[in-house]
């Protein structure tokens, strides 16, 4: 078999390790790293008056919102990560910048309907490309009680459509 996909997958007798990279959207990129450099300046020059007038400071609340979400788009686009782990009793999914996210343990046994779901991407969907945050939809579906989870976002139906036999294999369902 050819390994052309984006995830790095890692089988032994103990664990199954899948480390899925962010979609790299090199526009967001590069329109982000040059926004930034606006936002600093105009951070800079508001910084002159904050305190003194209630619009400029209420407005650098705002601004600062701003930054702090487009570095957050910035780092997740260049170092994000989703990974799903598999051990003899639970699999962990894990959506992460250099380790530090959203993780959840779900146990094996309560897992049902592992399974592939096709994504609508386009702008209305919330679901396009451009949707590089966490809360991007991923193909790669499964139940756990009344909660549904997805993850692969960045991968294609073909890569997602094989990692999902490897996690079916590794947990018997």
């Amino acid at each position: 078999m050819i390994d052309n996909g984006k995830a790095k997958i890692t089988d032994s007798m103990d664990e199954l390790k899948i480390v899925i990279p962010s979609k790299k959207n090199w526009f967001v990129i590069l329109f982000t790293m040059v926004w930034m450099g606006g936002w600093y300046m105009g951070f800079k020059s508001a910084m002159d008056g904050f305190g003194e007038n209630a619009f400029i400071t209420f407005w650098m609340i705002g601004w600062t919102i701003g930054g702090c979400s487009a570095i957050f788009v910035l780092l997740w686009s260049l170092f994000g990560q989703e990974i799903i782990r598999i051990d003899f009793q639970d699999l962990f999914l894990e959506k992460s910048i250099f380790g530090i996210g959203i993780k959840r343990r779900l146990a094996i046994t309560e897992l049902n309907n592992i399974r592939y779901e096709a994504v609508e991407r386009n702008g209305f969907s919330g679901n396009n490309d451009m949707s590089i945050i966490l809360h991007g939809a991923g193909p790669i579906k499964m139940d756990y009680g009344l909660k549904t989870y997805t993850v692969g976002f960045s991968v294609d139906e073909a890569e997602a459509k094989y990692i999902i036999e490897l996690i079916r294999k590794k947990t018997k369902k």
